[in-house]
């Protein structure tokens, strides 16, 4: 019988094939013939041109053209409207596969790198994607030293670092090795599609809150963890999933996130504002087949609607460029529609990522983390 169905199988697929490879090849027919190649008709009427003063008439006759090249003209620009629809179809297909698989950036910093004592650690996505990262306990030597069993008793805060978009875990590698001086226990991870983790397409939020969720399952887990004092920090795209996951698990005491907009399209139309109109044109069309292709609708891609569901037992930092209009814009939205206790901090950087900035953001972080945990 399998066999049997194998065969009818690849009958269907060897007859359909020369069917598409014909369509391609007509389409790219029609799409570069040139209508006014001299090639194109035959010239069946010749009118000469009036002779000049000299007597010369210069080039004697020149054609006009027959029925026959009026025809073929209208055909081809018909075909190439009709073809048009199609050839937008490919180009949104196109982007939208590049931009939800960019080249996973390699990692390039370690742990050990910066003095920290770290464990390689791997887990599983709420749809079992495996994704890879690292545990660096804020325990050390001189703490057992100093209050012998206790020190591996006693429970400490915890929080998962989530990076941007094209990045990996190492992106806040310094702000783990601030945290981890300030007694904390500290998970990066690799979201899906990203340094080693496993799994793609990326889905700017809305598949990586659910790594979100089990990187903080995970955390909690540990036995050196306090469970209820649990916080989420990220950038960009790190951080659109971490207010997603903390929306659907009130578990998470407080939120840090770095330049969050509002929106999928806001996040796209930024990136691409310097582009003109064809960079608008592209950013439409790029937000259409996303959506599409990731069945997701305009609520599930807001930044705003998931945090008008965090609780008012949550604590949220938004942090943001002060030279940019269009997070200024997203952060003041997301505030006022939040319950969540809500503090701001703009900053004057040039960083891309504002989590790293050490003279500013940094300590800021930390105290309102431990704030949000008294």
């Amino acid at each position: 019988m399998n066999t049997k169905n194998e065969h009818k199988t690849n009958s269907f697929r060897n007859a359909l094939l020369p069917v598409i490879r014909g369509f391609l090849s007509r389409l790219f027919t029609i799409l570069s013939y040139s209508v006014f190649s001299p090639r194109s008709h035959r010239p069946n009427q010749t009118v000469n041109q009036p002779k000049t003063e000299s007597g010369n008439s210069g080039s004697s006759k020149w054609y006009l053209p027959n029925r026959a090249f009026v025809r073929r003209l209208g055909y081809e620009i018909t075909m190439r409207i009709l073809a048009l629809p199609i050839v937008i179809l490919l180009f949104v297909a196109a982007i939208v596969y590049m931009g939800t698989r960019p080249t996973a950036a390699e990692i390039s910093l370690y742990p050990d790198s910066l003095g920290l004592l770290y464990k390689n650690i791997s887990f599983t996505s709420e749809d079992g994607t495996s994704l890879l990262g690292w545990f660096i306990p804020s325990l050390k030597a001189d703490d057992i030293l100093a209050e012998g069993d206790k020190a591996l008793t006693r429970k400490r805060p915890g929080v998962v670092l989530c990076h941007d978009f094209g990045a990996n875990r190492d992106q806040l590698l310094a702000l783990a090795s601030s945290l981890n001086r300030e007694g904390i226990e500290v998970l990066l991870f690799d979201f899906r599609g990203s340094g080693l983790s496993e799994g793609k397409p990326r889905s700017f939020g809305l598949y990586e809150q659910e790594d979100v969720t089990a990187a903080v399952h995970y955390l909690a887990e540990q036995p050196t963890v306090d469970s209820g004092k649990i916080s989420v920090i990220g950038q960009g795209l790190g951080g659109i999933a971490a207010i997603g996951a903390a929306s659907r698990d009130h578990g998470i005491r407080s939120l840090v996130v770095g330049d969050v907009d509002r929106n999928f399209e806001a996040a796209v139309s930024r990136k691409l504002r310097q582009s003109g109109a064809l960079g608008e044109a592209c950013s439409s069309a790029f937000v259409w087949g996303c959506k599409t292709y990731l069945r997701a609708n305009d609520t599930q891609m807001s930044t705003v609607h998931k945090a008008t569901l965090l609780s008012e037992n949550q604590s949220l930092l938004l942090v943001y460029h002060k030279n940019n209009d269009k997070l200024t814009q997203s952060a003041q939205i997301i505030k006022k529609n939040t319950d969540a206790r809500t503090e701001t901090l703009v900053v004057e950087s040039l960083k891309p990522c504002l989590l790293t900035e050490y003279d500013t953001v940094i300590p800021r972080i930390i105290e309102f983390l431990q704030k949000s945990w008294e």
